[in-house]
């Protein structure tokens, strides 16, 4: 098995005519930037955004040691998101030695939502949904609700009410480690038909790393010119990503799929182009409504959205919103 392996080796403002997918979400004051960006002619990083050391009680292993691991399989950026401590640089939680790109965060918990908190200091993230939503607000941070599917005990009414009320939350996980809860991706799809073309939400992928064996699963492609961590925060706050998992192929063949780029044509169709699949899929409010590489959405109502799927995995594009 592909996980296995790795740890014992320890290894997208529509512009005119042919327009880049730039796919902003409501913004903070000062986010966008003053001319749309050609966001797919930057660098790709790969990064796991949700990961746990035994500074959560239920993980073993050390902070240090858990960098080394995702450094070793070529990982660019990794967040360490323990449960309920916030911190403010690796070093102060005993990481030294690293060439990738730290994200200092933490996972905020309520009985019905686990939520990263990135860009902004909460000591001790333990509180309801609100309240939590409110600090980072006022910290500046921003929010990813983490594997939705995991919660009966909220609707989408409450979780549509939620991305109203508090635009510092700018998605929320589509697929955990193995696909944990399928219904991830069902939730992500009622939201957006709820809320597009207003409100973008989006998708990201996380190993939520709590064991060696969770590492390499689901991760995030963020599009930046660099990897410094100005430019990584830009990317997060805009939506400057997309997501890659293994978990939805039953025999794992390298390498994982990659999105290209995504342009907007003169007839209003879009089109997508990839590395490593054989497969894709456009789907708009929940449903399937193509599955060419160019696709128009003249029938289509909210946002469409793409995958690209071939034996190394699925990749999920951001929601394009449709006006």
């Amino acid at each position: 098995m592909k996980k296995l392996v790795l740890v014992l080796i320890l290894a997208v403002f529509l512009a005119t005519s042919v327009a880049l997918v730039n796919n902003l979400f409501i913004p903070q004051e000062g986010d966008i930037p003053a001319t749309p960006e050609d966001i797919w002619s930057y660098n790709q990083y790969k990064a796991n955004t949700h990961t746990h050391t035994n500074r959560s009680f239920d993980s073993a292993t050390w902070p240090q040691d858990r960098v080394n691991q995702y450094q070793y399989i070529g990982y660019d950026i990794l967040a360490i998101s323990d449960h309920y401590l916030g911190f403010t640089s690796f070093e102060e939680i005993g990481i030294t030695d690293y060439t990738l790109t730290p994200i200092c965060s933490n996972e905020a918990e309520s009985f019905i939502a686990h939520i990263n908190i990135f860009y902004t200091y909460i000591g001790f993230a333990l509180d309801a949904p609100e309240t939590i939503f409110q600090t980072v607000t006022d910290g500046g941070g921003i929010a990813i609700l983490n594997h939705p599917g995991k919660y009966d005990g909220v609707t989408n009414e409450q979780r549509i009410k939620w991305f109203t009320d508090y635009p510092c939350i700018v998605g929320m996980e589509i697929v955990n480690r193995n696909d944990r809860y399928e219904n991830d991706r069902e939730i992500w799809d009622a939201c957006l038909t709820e809320l597009m073309p207003e409100r973008n939400i989006y998708g990201m992928g996380s190993d939520d790393t709590h064991d060696d064996d969770d590492i390499g699963w689901s991760y995030t492609m963020f599009l930046a010119p660099d990897r410094s961590e100005e430019s990584i925060e830009h990317a997060f706050r805009n939506g400057h990503f997309y997501t890659v998992t293994n978990a939805l192929v039953n025999d794992y063949v390298t390498p994982d799929p990659r999105i290209t780029r995504i342009t907007k044509n003169d007839d209003g169709s879009y089109t997508v182009e990839g590395t490593d699949y054989d497969k894709i899929t456009w789907i708009s409010c929940g449903e399937i409504v193509g599955n060419e590489a160019t696709f128009n959405p003249e029938n289509c109502e909210k946002y469409i959205r793409v995958e690209l799927e071939g034996k190394g995995g699925t990749a999920f594009g951001q929601p394009i919103p449709l006006y």
